[in-house]
């Protein structure tokens, strides 16, 4: 079973993150991924590169502590790392 983490954002802190980390658990459950780890970030613009909970996430990539990472389709996503391949797939 693949190892997965999930990385999800809302911009205000007021806003909630448990439909999107409902939604990626269940897409985790199936395609058959284990949950390993689930960074989130709370009040935090999409514009804003340097986040605590996405730094985590590419911080976890380098380790290759899971081979999937699992978010929310954000089209403005800084690169997690030189190479895909290097940190591993990135799903939406």
């Amino acid at each position: 079973m693949k190892k997965a983490a999930i990385y999800v954002r809302v911009s205000t802190p007021d806003q909630h993150v448990e439909s999107q980390l409902y939604d990626l658990r269940e897409l985790a459950v199936q395609r058959g991924f284990e949950v390993v780890h689930e960074y989130e970030d709370r009040g935090f613009c999409g514009k804003n590169a340097r986040r605590p909970g996405l730094d985590a996430l590419s911080h976890s990539n380098q380790r290759r502590t899971s081979s999937v990472s699992l978010m929310p389709y954000v089209g403005n996503l800084p690169p997690l790392s030189p190479s895909p391949r290097e940190s591993g797939s990135r799903t939406a």
